[in-house]
């Protein structure tokens, strides 16, 4: 059998949440745990949905329930798990990585701006080629601003922690369900195959393949 996640109330500010990985874009990361009859949603997204969808209150509420009721630590959703922790700090590294690489660039292209800027158009047949070097001229120096802009925007966001997760999951390798796994299997020569299999069979094998 799939081990249920471990529980994410610790006491602390980190914490784990279980987004479906399989499905669209911009899911919300709901919690896995006991919701009972306090449901998943807030009393402002109640209201908001209200709103909206002029559907009656009761059945808003009832629907905050039920979808509380999908996320108890057995139901039969991916267990993707997204650590708070582990996401902010592959976030940060990779904008530690936009940062160095910005800078660089910018430091790259001043250099090859400050070249070119030299260059004269003395010898020019035509007007058409004065321009065509003025153009590079003026893409450089849009360039080298760029990215300036670019390392300075990655060390604002840097600045303010939490502002951005990485929100791949913690271990690609544990991606299953707990009806039915895929795993991959690694063959001789680099190729991959899939199959399907019952959660207590990738649970026997979770040491052999990668399961997705």
């Amino acid at each position: 059998m799939a081990k249920n996640p471990r529980s994410t109330q610790t006491g602390d500010d980190d914490y784990s949440i279980y987004p479906r990985m399989d499905e669209r874009p911009g899911n919300y990361g709901w919690r896995i745990g006991s919701y009972h009859e306090r449901g998943v949603l807030s009393v402002e997204q109640i209201d908001l949905l209200e709103q909206q969808s002029g559907l009656p209150r009761e059945v808003l509420e009832r629907c905050s329930i039920e979808l509380g009721n999908c996320l108890e630590n057995d139901a039969a959703i991916n267990l993707v798990e997204v650590r708070k922790s582990v996401a902010l700090r592959r976030a940060k590294a990779t904008l530690q990585d936009v940062r160095h690489e910005a800078r660089h660039a910018a430091r790259k292209l001043d250099e090859l701006s400050g070249s070119v800027l030299l260059l004269s158009d003395q010898f020019a047949a035509d007007a058409e080629d004065r321009t065509v070097l003025k153009n590079l001229k003026k893409q450089l120096t849009a360039a080298v601003a760029t990215a300036t802009r670019v390392g300075r925007t990655a060390d604002l966001v840097l600045a303010r922690p939490g502002s951005a997760a990485d929100m791949s999951p913690r271990d690609k390798r544990r991606i299953h369900d707990k009806v039915v796994s895929r795993m991959w299997w690694k063959l001789p020569g680099g190729s991959l195959r899939a199959c399907e299999a019952g959660s207590d069979q990738a649970a026997r094998s979770s040491g052999i393949g990668w399961r997705g």
